[in-house]
């Protein structure tokens, strides 16, 4: 045998290789058929649940004015206790619901079905299993939304397993440097905004790369790029890259898309903070022009305010005044219809507000917000209208005004409550308005309290160069100058001044 295969070792070399690829190739196939039929399976049984989901969602059972949230609640209910034996299966919807809540705002229920789905693909297939990395990501990107700083260290995991597996180059990796950008600006305590502006800068050119014509995913990058600079008062870099995301974006979604608004809304305010107030109105009229129809009747209101914030910014205090009287109006009517026990109040102090041409009594602006109060969905609504009221105020400035400023900061102050990390932030803010308009009443000691625990909260939170930090410190430096001692104000000397 030994001659034999000597004599014809080319051929005995051909018939060996090609029995260890045929074998090879075997196996491989016996690998793909099965994870093909589970991946069939899976599919079936998906597509099985959703059909069971859609009839028990019915207008035979919820009514004909069911909601996606309606739908949702079904799905969820119905998915506890399913596919024990099956945790793909399960997981997979879990991640599905998961998204769905993300995208209409409900994120603890989304945050719940992303862990849930994250745990069985783990158990299933281990934590750098791509489906379990896909996962980490999404649940990374919700929490940084509500500022848990666990999307730091979920995002970490992710773009370690990502680079381990894939290399430096795949565009995953640089989709995963993205989001632990976002993280990092948004979620990390304190931010790492150094880190964060790395990352953007790296993965940019993977993306131009991988979306060399217009794409929606390449829009969001650069908007979450834009709005890291916009938080950091850096508007010429953050000016760019809103109007290309949204130059793109418009193009591909159309004006009435609610993620061409946000970006709308976004932009104007850059535009806005960069004097360029004329093309920063042009933007914000198309947006309130499509709202009620995209984002509903009560974004209207919102969209009034931002006007009436770039008025302040010009300088003008009567048409501000008069953006802001409109968004009462609006909030006062929507309220009406979706609270009727108070809806003839509500519709009275509307029409009173409409009636005045501008010269609303105070006791009417109190009497609203006050009623506006009383309604369980409402109480951000209260808060920004006492601050941008007060705001308005303390623009005027005279004494009496700034007096009236006062009461309505402090209110504003008293409805933040709560331990969530953003009532936390909206507070110190407010706090650092309030503090100012004690400074300008010459309540020296109060202001100095205020201020000292807004600066300290907000430094924690978000590092010393970010705006709303610097704005604080600055308030104090005037503090400590107004009130006659310089060598304290020195602490707070900001680089502006030097």
């Amino acid at each position: 045998m030994r001659k034999s295969l000597h004599r014809h070792r080319r051929l005995v070399a051909v018939v060996v290789t090609f029995t260890i690829m045929l074998s090879t190739f075997s196996v491989i196939m016996s690998v793909l058929y099965a994870e093909s039929k589970r991946e069939a399976e899976r599919a079936n049984h998906t597509l099985t649940f959703l059909q069971d989901t859609l009839f028990e969602a019915s207008s035979h059972r919820l009514g004909v004015n069911a909601t996606m949230l309606d739908l949702l609640g079904v799905a969820s209910v119905r998915l506890e206790g399913e596919f024990i034996e099956q945790p793909d299966v399960a997981a997979a919807l879990h991640y599905t619901l998961g998204h769905a809540y993300d995208t209409i705002w409900k994120r603890g229920d989304s945050i719940r079905h992303l862990r849930r789905a994250l745990d069985l693909y783990t158990q299933a297939h281990g934590r750098e299993h791509p489906d379990s990395v896909r996962v980490m990501v999404l649940l990374g990107m919700v929490l940084a939304q509500v500022r848990d700083d666990q999307s730091v260290t979920l995002q970490r995991e992710a773009l370690e397993i990502r680079t381990n597996q894939l290399g430096e180059d795949h565009f995953l990796v640089a989709q995963s440097k993205a989001e632990l950008a976002y993280a990092l600006s948004r979620a990390a305590i304190p931010r790492q905004w150094s880190e964060s502006e790395r990352l953007y800068q790296e993965a940019e050119p993977r993306y131009r790369e991988q979306y060399p014509k217009p794409h929606q995913d390449f829009a969001r990058f650069l908007h979450t790029a834009a709005t890291m600079y916009h938080v950091l008062g850096r508007y010429d870099e953050a000016e760019p890259l809103y109007h290309e995301s949204l130059t793109i974006s418009n193009a591909l979604l159309g004006l009435d898309h609610q993620f061409v608004m946000e970006c709308m809304m976004d932009y104007s305010v850059v535009l806005s903070e960069l004097e360029r107030y004329d093309e920063a109105l042009a933007l914000m009229k198309q947006v309130i022009d499509h709202a009620p129809n995209r984002l509903g009747r009560s974004a209207l209101s919102e969209m009034q305010l931002r006007t009436a914030q770039i008025y302040l910014a010009m300088g003008d205090e009567k048409l501000a005044g008069q953006c802001l009287d409109r968004a009462y109006v609006s909030q006062c009517r929507l309220l009406a219809v979706n609270h009727s026990a108070e809806g003839d109040r509500f519709n009275n102090l509307a029409d009173l507000i409409e009636s005045t041409s501008g010269a609303v009594e105070m006791e009417t602006y109190l009497q609203t917000f006050e009623l506006i109060e009383t309604t369980e969905t409402s109480q951000w609504d209260a808060t920004e209208n006492y601050l941008e009221l007060g705001l308005l105020w303390m623009s005027e400035g005279s004494r009496a005004n700034l007096e009236l400023a006062l009461s309505l900061l402090e209110k504003s102050c008293s409805i933040l409550t709560g331990d969530g990390e953003g009532t936390k932030l909206a507070l110190s803010y407010v706090k650092t308005i309030y503090g100012e308009c004690l400074t300008r009443l010459e309540q020296y000691s109060k202001a100095e309290s205020q201020l000292l625990s807004a600066h300290e909260f907000l430094l924690s939170r978000l590092g010393s160069i970010h705006p709303s930090v610097r704005s604080a410190k600055e308030k104090l430096h005037q503090l400590y100058i107004a009130w006659g001692k310089p060598i304290i104000a020195k602490n707070y000397h900001t680089p502006e001044r030097s």
